[in-house]
């Protein structure tokens, strides 16, 4: 088949154990590949996504994705991608419960049959109807997960919840009505038995895509609740995953999740988010929405009409300067603002689990109610949805997130502030860790686990507003 230019630049290892050792990459080199190609990567784009499995004891199982080539249509220019999760030693994994390093590695293939073994099965196949899911999708998909589940357990975080983590979050990106999917006449025989079981059903050939893959993930979970007695930190990294990969993808391609319509990406006429707020945009990102000092006056005719989510008052970056709060952070509610942006800490949802936002609006998702430990540390809530703010995941890029919980864990929920010589400007991080609040280095909007104490975009002001009239500013 002919050269696909969009791979012409893919990092070979020329392995010398084997036809498989050969041309595999980590998946911190794919990530990296894929950011260097810029613009380029979207011409390249998922055509096809298989899922595999060995004939091989413990089963090995992973995924295929077939690219094509938007300047090149002919099937003949088309790529093959496996990517799959193995350990760096059996031996070592069966003898212990804490699970060994992980090895996520892709590799390049000139077709889908190359890329696997003689005797390998096909378990599931899925025929893509549309051109904008692209590299860049699986490049954010696998750094997301590596994030999340950096060990490779043999009940828990294996090759088939990875391979079951990249499949349902790309077929829930490309959607059921935007795909063809199909199960080869060898189907696996528990799916068969299981759609026997239930009266009335459809046939398992007429499942669509999401369908078949939630049966799966509730079919390994349950194994892992009869092996290990546990899954909650399974559950738990899955939703972590689909949610903070939806908000990456969101933040990187406007848009929304549609489960029949996958992706969908708001048209370039549409306009901007902020004018859909009915908020004015001021052009300098320093500025902040709203006047700090003049709610206090508002009459009360003004009071008596239904909030306005986003507020319309402008104030200027001195005004916030001149209020922010010097020396110890004490007990009290305040609002956080990001040196960097010039934009506020929010929760903007009241669901189990919300990941942190910044604004440039004041509203009154972005008043936390910080109080004291015991330890030392502070808890951080939001005063409107009463979340608490923790760190579930220590590492780098890690998404800080409000929780509907009653339960405080040291580790996770208490945080320790830092003046930075008297300058009223505060690094903010968790009470056991070395790593800072900070915007995310794809969305400014995130806040995201840094390790930088210098970069402005891990600095912080705090507007104390305890003493204000009715918490309304």
């Amino acid at each position: 088949m002919a050269e696909n230019p969009r791979f012409s630049t893919f990092p070979l290892n020329r392995g010398k154990f084997g036809r498989f050792s050969r041309g595999k990459i980590s998946a911190k080199t794919f990530i990296q590949w894929a950011a260097s190609l810029h613009d380029a990567a979207e011409l390249a784009y998922i055509r096809e996504i298989s899922w595999a499995k060995e004939r091989s004891f413990p089963s090995h199982e992973y995924i295929i994705l077939v690219f094509g080539d938007k300047f090149h249509p002919n099937v003949i220019y088309d790529t093959a991608l496996r990517f799959e999760r193995d350990t760096e030693s059996w031996f070592k994994i069966f003898g212990s419960l804490c699970g060994s390093n992980y090895n996520d590695t892709v590799s390049k293939w000139s077709s889908a049959h190359d890329a696997q073994n003689s005797g390998d099965r096909i378990i599931a196949h899925i025929a893509v109807n549309r051109t904008d899911i692209d590299l860049r999708h699986i490049a954010i998909l696998l750094e997301v997960v590596g994030k999340a589940a950096d060990l490779y357990r043999v009940w828990s975080f294996n090759c088939w919840w990875y391979a079951g983590c990249l499949r349902r979050n790309l077929a829930r990106t490309i959607g059921s009505k935007r795909c063809r999917f199909q199960i080869p006449p060898h189907k696996e025989g528990q799916i068969e038995k299981f759609t026997e079981f239930l009266a009335g059903s459809t046939a398992v050939d007429e499942w669509d895509a999401m369908t078949f893959f939630r049966f799966q993930a509730f079919s390994h979970l349950a194994t892992i609740e009869r092996a290990s007695w546990d899954n909650t930190d399974l559950k738990e990294a899955t939703k972590y995953i689909e949610a903070y990969f939806e908000i990456r993808v969101l933040g990187k391609f406007e848009g929304a999740f549609s489960q029949t319509e996958g992706l969908q990406k708001t048209p370039a006429s549409a306009p901007p988010a902020a004018e859909l707020a009915g908020a004015l945009e001021p052009p300098d990102r320093g500025d902040i929405a709203a006047s700090l000092r003049s709610s206090q006056t508002r009459t009360s005719a003004a009071n008596s009409q239904t909030e306005d989510p986003f507020l319309q008052d402008v104030a200027s970056l001195h005004d916030i300067e001149a209020l922010a709060w010097r020396g110890p952070v004490l007990d009290g509610t305040y609002r956080i603002q990001n040196l960097f942006s010039g934009r506020l800490v929010c929760v903007p949802d009241i669901q189990h689990s919300t990941f942190l936002r910044t604004t440039p609006k004041l509203h009154r998702t972005t008043m936390l109610r910080i109080e004291s430990c015991r330890d030392g540390g502070l808890t951080f809530s939001c005063l409107d949805s009463h979340q608490r703010i923790e760190a579930n995941f220590l590492k780098v890029g890690d998404v800080i997130a409000g929780y509907n919980t009653a339960y405080e864990i040291p580790e996770i929920s208490h945080f320790k502030t830092r003046e930075i010589e008297e300058t009223g400007i505060y690094t903010i991080s968790p009470l056991f860790s070395t790593l800072f609040w900070g915007l995310s280095d794809g969305e400014e909007d995130t806040v995201v686990l840094q390790s930088d104490p210098h970069d402005s975009r891990n600095h912080w002001r705090f507007i104390n507003i305890s003493e204000w009239q009715d918490n309304k500013i």
